[in-house]
């Protein structure tokens, strides 16, 4: 049996208003989609679009208006961290009440506790009530109960900020072990570096449809280009066709050296483009952030053609880009045309995991007396 699966799954919510009149909200709409078993699968999208209440549907917690939803048990499910705890009863016997929950048995219990215990750092504080924890603490026992449950299935709504960077780090290698052991994961996050680094696969949801499923570079391109309004967007007679890079020495384009050239190759048509009109090229960070803009008059001829950009110099910290390019009217600088290159890394010294600061690179030097 397919552990999850979807098929042609509507929502409805009613919705109550005080001053205005009821009304329907439709959640999601015919959605539908599998996961295998060991999969990692990101949601990801707007708030509001939808996933919590997908997660929400694989858990049980709510049935579907229309279509089949199918999810494997034991489910383990992270919707809110710490759901279930009793505030009265100590840490140690909320591990008990919620492993009993979530399918663990009372000899499984007996030789995780001490393992759950320390995964969440709470060795002082087992056996107090834990009303008297802080909110990281609770959602670290919370978070520890779960990944150490025999489920086959694991839901993941936005809890993995709980902790510390060590403890986040402890939490990314102990889901990397569930998921390897053949545990499916379903996973909504904002964290393009989880979706990306973690997830077999990423769904991309807006207004309650699946616009995108795919491998995780490319449902991040599509989200960030909807976050912007621009992905592939055009107009009659106005469109950029592809965005390519060009290398002759290097077979291998999707990453340059800090200080390189970078050399863009743009098919486009401008058949219906104003008079005067623009091209635009912006290097944008994996989290959208402008780094850069290049801009130049475009020819007045029109229809399919293609323009080279040439960026000399990428002194950009090691991270990684992609490249928008955009047709504009030169009188109102309106937008008409856009498309986004594959994703690049510049690479350097630097692991740009670890998040450095900064744009660019300055060129520097440095003396000591």
């Amino acid at each position: 049996m397919t552990p999850v699966r979807f098929e042609q799954v509507s929502k409805l919510f009613r919705q109550h208003h005080a001053n205005a009149p009821d009304g329907d909200l439709w959640a999601l709409k015919d959605v539908s989609f599998a996961c295998e078993e060991g999969e990692a699968v990101g949601l990801i999208g707007r708030n509001g679009c939808g996933k919590s209440t997908l997660l929400k549907l694989a858990a049980g917690v709510t049935s579907p208006t229309i279509g089949t939803v199918d999810c494997a048990k034991p489910i383990a499910p992270m919707l809110e961290l710490g759901a279930g705890f009793h505030p009265d009863l100590t840490g140690r016997d909320n591990i008990k009440f919620n492993g009993c929950l979530l399918g663990l048995g009372w000899r499984m219990q007996r030789s995780l506790l001490d393992e759950i215990v320390a995964f969440a750092e709470l060795e002082q504080h087992v056996d107090t009530p834990v009303k008297h924890y802080s909110s990281g603490m609770y959602a670290r026992l919370g978070f520890a109960v779960a990944v150490h449950s025999p489920a086959r299935v694991l839901l993941v709504d936005e809890v993995l900020s709980v902790g510390d960077r060590m403890f986040q780090q402890k939490c990314y290698f102990r889901m990397k072990h569930l998921r390897d052991s053949g545990t499916t994961i379903l996973l909504v996050s904002h964290d393009s570096w989880w979706i990306r680094n973690f997830c077999n696969r990423a769904i991309v949801i807006d207004s309650g449809r699946v616009i995108a499923d795919s491998q995780p570079e490319n449902a991040l391109q599509v989200y960030e280009g909807r976050l912007r309004g621009v992905a592939g967007s055009s107009g009659p007679g106005v469109e950029v066709l592809s965005v390519t890079f060009i290398d002759e020495d290097r077979p291998d384009i999707r990453s340059f050296p800090q200080g390189t050239r970078l050399v863009v190759r743009i098919v486009y048509d401008a058949s219906g483009a104003p008079e005067k009109w623009l091209f635009a090229v912006r290097i944008r960070r994996e989290d959208g952030l402008c780094c850069a803009t290049c801009i130049v008059e475009g020819p007045t001829s029109g229809g399919n053609s293609f323009a080279v950009a040439e960026i000399e110099d990428l002194h950009l910290m090691v991270s990684q880009y992609t490249v928008e390019v955009s047709i504009e009217d030169g009188a109102t600088l309106k937008t008409l045309a856009t498309q986004i290159s594959p994703p690049f890394v510049v690479c350097g010294d630097f692991d740009f995991r670890r998040g450095y600061d900064g744009v660019m690179k300055l060129r520097h030097a440095w003396s000591f007396a």
